[in-house]
């Protein structure tokens, strides 16, 4: 059975929020109350809407019409469903209403996509929201989003990616395979510290699917290794031989992949090589004591590299990387290595990013930049190269993902889990 994209409606197909609209037209702005109830938490959809049923005016196609008037559809959607018709499954799950859905995918010429929704019915003068999909363990969503997910898991789908931005993808994103996020989802995704693929547009899911990558390039300090001990160290040592009092450790960590003369300006004004000699001759005694490898590190690469070459750019001296790659016996599992150096300038120069993907004579869409810094991110924004953030290293969760990379990680496991995905949707 083929894999399936199961998707959110308001704020993911529907750019607009159309449950919200639509209610506060037809209850003339008297929901206002239920809707307050609802956003605290106090009650869950399936409470307020059946509230909210009792208040709603219009007939059957005076909501139609105006759920059309609410089509907003992402613009790169009706050419995501072309391009993937013969690869993935695509359903919508949607804790909105029937009634819009289908007209704004009428409206829109979009047809024969299964979906899942609460049910308005029109009797007369009265409007009936009912729950065809609703769980029977659970009286907070109308539409119960993990059930339908399980339902197809059943099924025989496999893998099953979903795609959401709201409150409503709070339990149903744990069951599945993937995830894309947006906003809240997003938010929540980042506080359960779980890995997903970001929403830009429907342009981006397309990409992800649809473009085969043939090698991973890697970041070293705080994407491979954890070395902010020896860095560390060795920093406080230059910088009080220099004269200057040197910051507390966890803004000394913050620095780490910035190239070091440019750590060195922004203590001094001049005399920057010399602060570079003097970080890199305490490095080397130190680099040995506290450096290790990011847990699964190994394990995951030795999986990668049955099915990409592999690839290690990093801001560290040239010298130091080979050494490390040496002593950690990690040299054979890269196809191309390199460090900053007299002829390689580091990073953000896109310089060793093009060097890694000239070894094997590729494209930058063939490729993908693993890293942990806004230095990696603008690296690869150089040079085309979709960007996949990691949270193991100088910069956290939030402050990755307020850059937008495709996607946002918070371990190599959650790394190897999405390629594998991706290599099935690519066959």
């Amino acid at each position: 059975m083929k894999p399936l994209i199961l998707m959110d409606f308001d704020g993911t197909v529907n750019r607009k929020d159309v449950s919200f609209n639509i209610l506060n037209h037809f209850t003339e702005g008297r929901w206002e109350g239920i809707d307050k109830e609802f956003i605290s938490g106090k009650i869950g959809s399936l409470t307020a809407y059946s509230r909210i049923s009792k208040l709603l005016k219009g007939n059957e196609n005076e909501w139609k019409k105006y759920s059309q008037e609410m089509s907003d559809i992402d613009p790169w959607f009706k050419k995501f469903l072309e391009e993937t018709s013969d690869s993935v499954e695509v359903m919508i799950v949607s804790d909105g209403l029937d009634i819009y859905i289908k007209e704004i995918l009428k409206k829109e010429g979009i047809y024969g996509i299964e979906f899942y929704a609460n049910k308005v019915e029109f009797t007369g003068d009265k409007i009936e929201i009912k729950f065809p999909f609703r769980s029977e363990d659970c009286d907070d969503c109308g539409t119960c989003k993990k059930e339908v997910l399980l339902k197809k898991k059943k099924e025989g789908y496999n893998p099953i990616i979903y795609v959401g931005d709201g409150y409503s993808d709070r339990c149903v994103f744990q069951y599945a395979d993937w995830v894309f996020a947006k906003r809240t989802l997003a938010k929540i995704l980042i506080a359960k510290k779980m890995g997903f693929s970001y929403l830009r547009s429907f342009e981006s899911l397309l990409r992800w699917i649809k473009e085969k990558k043939r090698q991973i390039i890697f970041d070293l300090d705080g994407t491979i290794i954890d070395s902010y001990k020896p860095i560390i160290k060795a920093m406080k040592k230059a910088l009080k031989e220099m004269g200057a009092s040197p910051p507390e450790d966890q803004d000394l960590r913050k620095m780490v992949g910035i190239p070091v003369n440019e750590i060195m300006m922004k203590f001094f004004d001049s005399n920057h090589d010399e602060g570079v000699k003097l970080f890199r001759k305490f490095y080397e005694k130190e680099f040995r004591n506290g450096t290790r490898l990011i847990k699964g590190v190994r394990n995951v690469l030795k999986e990668l590299r049955k099915d990409f070459s592999l690839a290690l750019i990093s801001n560290k001296h040239e010298r130091f990387v080979k050494e490390i790659l040496k002593w950690k016996k990690l040299e054979k599992i890269f196809d191309f290595s390199a460090g900053e150096s007299e002829c390689i300038p580091p990073k953000p120069s896109p310089k060793m990013l093009e060097m890694a993907i000239n070894s094997q004579n590729l494209s930058p869409k063939e490729c993908l930049f693993v890293g942990d810094t806004h230095i990696d991110f603008i690296t690869a924004e150089k040079m085309g190269v979709e960007f996949v953030a990691i949270s193991t290293g100088s910069e956290p969760a939030e402050s990755l993902y307020e850059l937008r990379p495709s996607s946002l990680i918070t371990n190599f496991s959650e790394l190897l889990k999405m390629m594998r995905i991706r290599r099935i949707l690519w066959k």
